[in-house]
């Protein structure tokens, strides 16, 4: 590795980096603390990026969580990854993580980066793929179908059977 050379990398850059290399931790079951610090890192890039470009957050605004619960959402999905990434108020705490926040940071991640006009990268496409086949509760069915409407029968049907 040369670690010498010179790289220039860009916010969005850093968070497809980030989240293409815990999606790929996440598929060999990687660390769950590491893919959790590095899907939280890049959602929040993304995130940042988004809000600039006058997008709605599409996890912490969603129009599925009532208004009284959106403070208690915002805290469970950034209480980890706060606290897997400082320890200047709490040096000695513990935490119990929940590891389906990784999930929805990616999905999320994703999607947010979809809406910004940047195609998926093969992983990015892959995770989704993987969801909507296995763990179909976290994708809605119009997702699933205009997922499934861009593949050639013959293929979807070799991707199932997979």
């Amino acid at each position: 590795m040369n670690d010498t050379k010179l790289i220039t990398v860009s916010k969005l850059d850093a968070a497809q980096r980030q989240l293409d290399c815990a999606i790929r931790l996440w598929f060999f079951d990687g660390d769950l603390v590491s893919i959790h610090t590095l899907v939280g890192a890049a959602y929040q890039i993304i995130h940042d990026i988004d809000k600039k470009a006058g997008g709605k957050d599409i996890l912490f605004d969603a129009n599925f969580i009532k208004d009284e619960h959106r403070a208690e959402v915002r805290e469970f999905m950034r209480k980890d990854f706060m606290f897997f990434k400082h320890a200047d108020r709490d040096a000695t705490a513990v935490t119990e993580f929940v590891p389906l926040g990784s999930i929805l940071f990616m999905l999320v991640g994703i999607e947010i980066l979809r809406t910004l006009g940047h195609r998926p990268s093969d992983v990015q496409t892959a995770f989704i793929w993987y969801m909507s086949i296995y763990r179909p509760e976290y994708i809605s069915a119009d997702y699933i179908n205009a997922l499934a409407a861009r593949v050639p029968a013959e293929s979807l049907a070799a991707v199932r059977a997979m």
